[in-house]
């Protein structure tokens, strides 16, 4: 099944962070505000097209999203890979700092789901 082409105006990038004695990739979803749909009014077309050009799922990534803002926020994936919601992230948080937040809530979720 190929995924569904997004209307929405973006583009992403992957970073990597050294957390917790490992190198985490975060992924980076920026929205481009073109005047085409937004990324949050079509993430789940937009995390479909993404996942196409990963080698592993969406779900053993934290992901996250600039917005038509520039509002930082994170993108929740469940254990299928598939969108579970947004989530915010504190705004004093910025760069590297708002990655590790993110990293450090990604792990604390897998984790988490590893003791279910």
């Amino acid at each position: 099944m190929s995924a569904r082409k997004s209307r929405a105006d973006w583009r992403w990038a992957k970073h990597h962070l050294h957390y917790a004695d490992e190198t985490v990739e975060v992924l980076v979803i920026n929205d481009m505000n073109l005047g085409n749909m937004s990324v949050t009014n079509d993430i789940e077309a937009v995390l479909e097209e993404l996942a196409t050009d990963l080698p592993r799922s969406l779900a053993d990534y934290p992901v996250m999203y600039f917005d038509s803002t520039s509002k930082l926020d994170e993108i929740l994936i469940n254990e299928k890979g598939e969108f579970a919601g947004f989530a915010d992230l504190p705004r004093n948080l910025t760069g590297a700092a708002a990655m590790r937040e993110a990293a450090a809530r990604w792990a604390f979720r897998l984790t988490k789901r590893g003791q279910e």
